[in-house]
C-alpha cells in the first residue's frame, strides 16, 4: 500500500488515544500532548497504515460495468414507475472530470461518472447516478427535473454532502 502524508497534532484534550480523520482529504494524526515525538514517530506510521488499508478494504471501486449494473438499478427503483422505460444510455467512470461529480449527454445518453466519485459513501454515488439518469429526461435543472431526482429518498442529504464535501476541498459542487 502506497504511503500518504500526514499531519500530526498534539492535543491537550486527547489524554491516552490516537485519533486520525480525513479534513479536506488530507490525514490528520491527533495524539495526547504529553506523548514523545519518538513515541510518535514509533506508533504512528503503523496506525496510519492500518488505517488506510481498512479505508482501502471498504472502498472497492467498482469498475464501468458494475457502474452500468447499478445505473440500471437506480433507475429500475426510482425513475421507471415515474418516466416509464429506460432510454438507451451508457455510463462509465472518468478521469476527465475535475470540476463536476458527473455529466450527460441528453443527445447520446452518454453518462459519464468523475472518479472522484468512487471514495464517496456509496449513497452519495447513487445520487449523482440517479442526478445524470434524471437529465435523460430533463436537460436542465427545472423544477421537473430536480421532482425526478427526489424519487431517490436521500437526496437532499446527497446533495448538501456534496457542496459540504466541496466547499471542505475547495472544488466547485455543479454536477
Amino acid at each position: 500500500m502506497e504511503a500518504e502524508s500526514y499531519e500530526v497534532k498534539w492535543s491537550a484534550r486527547r489524554k491516552r488515544t490516537i485519533g486520525l480523520q480525513r479534513l479536506a482529504g488530507k490525514l490528520v494524526v491527533t495524539v495526547p500532548a504529553q506523548l514523545s515525538q519518538r513515541d510518535v514517530d514509533r506508533l504512528v506510521p503503523d496506525f496510519v497504515q492500518r488505517f488506510l488499508a481498512r479505508e482501502s478494504a471498504r472502498r472497492l471501486p467498482p469498475g464501468d460495468s458494475e457502474l452500468m449494473t447499478r445505473a440500471t438499478q437506480l433507475f429500475d427503483e426510482h425513475l421507471l414507475q415515474v418516466v416509464g422505460q429506460a432510454p438507451e444510455f451508457t455510463i462509465r467512470w472518468s478521469a476527465q472530470q475535475q470540476h463536476r461529480w458527473g455529466s450527460c449527454t441528453t443527445v447520446t445518453g452518454r453518462i459519464r461518472i468523475s472518479e472522484r466519485v468512487r471514495p464517496l459513501p456509496d449513497w452519495v454515488g447513487d445520487y449523482v447516478i440517479v442526478h445524470e439518469l434524471a437529465h435523460l429526461f430533463e436537460g436542465s435543472h427545472s423544477a421537473r427535473f430536480w421532482n425526478l431526482v427526489r424519487h431517490y429518498p436521500l437526496a437532499d442529504r446527497a446533495h448538501g454532502f456534496l457542496e459540504g464535501y466541496s466547499a471542505a476541498t475547495v472544488l466547485p459542487s455543479e454536477l
